[in-house]
């Protein structure tokens, strides 16, 4: 069973609803990648320049709770 994280070293995070039709979760566990169209995501800024997609559950697998994140 996986240890619940704390939170990491991130620029920042959103959360969005989905426009497009080829987003995919970041997450490397994931079991269905695909973003669906009109589904809440995470997106997450590693830097500037570096931004990562992933489903609710996942970002709380990978990052821990989104509340430790503000709003």
């Amino acid at each position: 069973m996986a240890q619940p994280r704390g939170p990491v070293d991130i620029l920042g995070v959103t959360t969005r609803t989905n426009s497009s039709a080829d987003r995919y979760c970041a997450s490397e566990a994931c079991p269905v990648p695909l973003i669906e169209v009109g589904k809440t995501y995470e997106r997450v800024a590693r830097d500037e320049h570096t931004f990562e997609s992933y489903h609710p559950a996942c970002f709380g697998e990978e990052f821990g709770e989104r509340r430790l994140y503000g709003d």
